[in-house]
Order: structure tokens, then C-alpha cells, then sequence
């Protein structure tokens, strides 16, 4: 995932155009797939706006880490 562009366009379309931590956590799961879809899911147990944010800072924090980078590209090149 580009997290940069996704997290812009995310930011443009949608946090602008909603203050709903729910419907927020409703359209990342629509608008995530594979490993971020994942992500997403697994932190939908818990209220929408500390979901939310768990989810994003996870994106955040492994769109940061050149180990995660490598092992995506791996991992895409093999399917």
C-alpha cells in the first residue's frame, strides 16, 4: 500500500467530508484490501474511533519500516 497517497486521498474524500468515527471506519474497510484490510479488521472490536485510529497509526507505523517494504514486495513479485 502507498500509504502517503492512500492517507492523502483518504484524508481528501473522506475525513473532509465526515466527522463519523464509525462511517470512517466503515469506508476504510471498504477502501482497504489484503494486509491493510486485515489491519482494519482486526482492530473492529473495539469502538469505531479507537479502531480507527489503532488501524491508521498501524498503517503509519509499518509504512515507515523499510523490513515491511521489502517483505510486500516479496510477497506481491511471488503471487
Amino acid at each position: 500500500m502507498d500509504y502517503q497517497k492512500f492517507i492523502w486521498q483518504f484524508n481528501t474524500k473522506v475525513c473532509a467530508n465526515t466527522s463519523s468515527y464509525e462511517e470512517r471506519s466503515t469506508f476504510l474497510l471498504q477502501f482497504t484490501s489484503g494486509e491493510a484490510n486485515r489491519t482494519v479488521t482486526g482492530y473492529s472490536h473495539l469502538n469505531a474511533e479507537a479502531g480507527y485510529k489503532a488501524a491508521l497509526y498501524e498503517f503509519k507505523d509499518r509504512s515507515g519500516d523499510p523490513d515491511v517494504k521489502a517483505q510486500d514486495h516479496v510477497k506481491r513479485a511471488l503471487n
